[in-house]
């Protein structure tokens, strides 16, 4: 699974957040079993289930970008195509080298293997918290 978005660590478990607002968050999940502690299943789609929390209760909070490392050159997916992925760059230097196909003016795309691309996540620290390395 490729993560994009702001995320957060809720009783040890990590669980994408949204509509962050003042001191409160919703939390969600796609775990049933999440109902039994005190999630409640999304209106428009019984599959997900939202828990709205103060943000000081969450143990860490941060953003993952997750970037992809395909012969030598960092770029970003696009999407994930199964047994492949889509990754995009606005780089003239990777368009050339990889033969990236021109989908608009400077923007480029590759569909790639999966065994042939490292992925990468950066976490970066929201809501005041900070990285302890």
């Amino acid at each position: 699974m490729v993560k994009h978005g702001k995320y957060g660590i809720f009783k040890g478990e990590e669980y994408r957040l949204v509509k962050i607002q003042g001191d409160t968050a919703e939390l969600v999940s796609h775990n049933s079993y999440d109902a039994y502690k005190g999630f409640i299943p999304y209106e428009q789609d019984d599959t997900i289930y939202i828990k709205k929390i103060y943000t000081s209760h969450l143990e860490f909070a941060y953003r993952v970008m997750t970037f992809a490392l395909y012969k030598g050159h960092k770029l970003g997916v696009v999407s994930d195509k199964g047994d492949t992925f889509l990754l995009g760059t606005t780089d003239t230097k990777a368009w050339r080298d990889l033969g990236m196909q021109v989908i608009n003016k400077f923007e480029y795309h590759i569909e790639v293997p999966k065994n042939q691309v490292e992925l990468v996540e950066v976490k970066t620290p929201i809501l005041g918290f900070q990285l302890n390395l």
